[in-house]
């Protein structure tokens, strides 16, 4: 479900701009990265123009990275991710905190796991 009030991307983003937010205690960063690996040529979708954009580096591919703390405690760096995400491509780029907002739950799950993965380490040597 889409939140209203979630935090929004620059319509011109960098590699390493961020939003933030919070949900059940805790604390989400999505993180713009730079995709190496993919390239107009991956798909016969782009037209020749917007190849040479690409190549003038007026537009990238990036992955939306969203890694997840409590109370300060990073629990993970990477969390959840997509990959191969057209950006400043032409629009506003308010896609990409769709994206993150999308990867919460997945993020969120893999957080409450190394969360109880802690809890339990902290038990056996106490």
């Amino acid at each position: 479900m889409k939140k209203d009030n979630f935090p929004q991307f620059s319509s011109y983003v960098c590699v390493g701009d961020t939003i933030q937010w919070e949900k059940d205690g805790f604390d989400f960063v999505a993180r713009i990265a730079h995709d190496y690996d993919s390239k107009p040529s991956d798909s016969d979708c782009h037209t020749p123009e917007q190849i040479t954009s690409w190549e003038k580096d007026e537009w990238f591919f990036c992955g939306v990275v969203v890694a997840v703390s409590i109370k300060g405690i990073e629990l993970d760096h990477h969390a959840a991710s997509l990959w191969g995400i057209e950006c400043n491509f032409g629009s506003d780029n308010a896609y990409l905190s769709e994206v993150a907002q999308e990867l919460e739950s997945e993020a969120l799950e893999v957080a409450k796991k190394e969360l109880s993965r802690i809890r339990e380490l902290l038990k056996v040597q106490a």
